[in-house]
């Protein structure tokens, strides 16, 4: 999460000076490809936690109901 404030901040500075549509497009596509990739990374670690939580429960269960 801390490298899209770095990704945006680095867009603004190249645009400034930047008059090539072109290489605004690129960078464009480039921020959006690295934001997607940083979302499937979220949904990925939101469902492993999903998944160890729910383990957690299945085995607090199991040890309360063996004692």
């Amino acid at each position: 999460m801390k490298q899209v404030p770095t990704v945006i901040a680095m867009a603004a500075a190249i645009l400034s000076g930047c008059s090539n549509e072109g290489r605004l497009a690129d960078l464009a596509e480039q921020v959006t490809h690295e934001q997607a990739a940083q979302n499937q990374r979220m949904a990925d670690s939101t469902q492993a936690v999903a998944k160890g939580s729910q383990e957690l429960v299945t085995a607090d269960a199991q040890a309360r109901k063996e004692l």
